[in-house]
């Protein structure tokens, strides 16, 4: 979870971040024993808002390895 510093997720400063997001997401979602990510609209999570802030949530689920 990161605070977005840019005043709304469409801003041209977070562009890069929201091209990049799959690129990020994608290894995640290979390894073993992947689970579960948040998603919203689309493929990510930035269309959703728990907060009264501008926090970006970026969730995924693995499991324990012992």
């Amino acid at each position: 979870m990161s605070l977005m510093l840019a005043p709304a997720i469409n801003h041209p400063i977070m562009g890069y971040f929201l091209a990049k997001l799959d690129t990020i997401n994608q290894p995640a979602e290979v390894s073993m024993g992947f689970i579960w990510r948040l998603t919203g609209e689309g493929n990510d999570a930035t269309s959703l808002s728990p907060f009264d802030d501008e926090r970006i949530n970026n969730e995924l689920v693995l499991p324990i390895i012992e």
